[in-house]
């Protein structure tokens, strides 16, 4: 079985930008990337959704004259996102089973929003077939699992494993 005992991927956060308006309530914002420890770009349902921080954010200044328009805020659309959890363990341990995570439609600030507010991006997936190891018609004897040969990064363990 693989073992992996080196970083997990993180949240890389960029600079904020300038504020959509100069007078009055606006938002700004900025780049959220998952990136391996060597910084590598992953995609970001491989990183902890939950630790993920916010991407937008109001910005206010003082009130404009009334004679100066000012920039409404963003479309409800543009402020949310779909959030995944971790996939779960599959269903069973051999034949096809079920995996399932968590999936929620979030508003800017993190909070739960109403999932016709995601209705703009495609929906993540909230459960999928998983396939352990193929069921066999005798039964498997194993052994303890050694120790894991590395002290950091990957390594692969072993363990010995008999069909009777």
């Amino acid at each position: 079985q693989p073992c992996n005992l080196g970083e997990c991927p993180t949240w890389h956060y960029g600079n904020w930008g300038q504020c959509t308006v100069t007078c009055g309530r606006g938002y700004r914002m900025r780049a959220v990337l998952c990136r391996t420890p060597q910084g590598e770009e992953l995609d970001d349902n491989e990183c902890d959704a939950a630790a993920r921080h916010i991407d937008i954010e109001d910005c206010e200044f003082a009130p404009c004259l009334e004679l100066v328009p000012t920039t409404p805020p963003p479309p409800v659309w543009v402020r949310t996102e779909w959030r995944t959890g971790s996939w779960t363990e599959c269903s069973v341990t051999c034949g096809q089973g079920l995996r399932q995570r968590y999936v929620s439609c979030r508003d800017i600030h993190g909070n739960v929003a109403d999932e016709s507010a995601c209705g703009h991006i495609p929906t993540p997936a909230a459960q999928e077939t998983c396939l352990p190891k193929p069921c066999g018609g005798g039964q498997w004897r194993t052994g303890e699992w050694n120790r894991c040969p590395v002290s950091c990064g990957s390594g692969t363990q072993t363990r010995y494993v008999a069909c009777v």
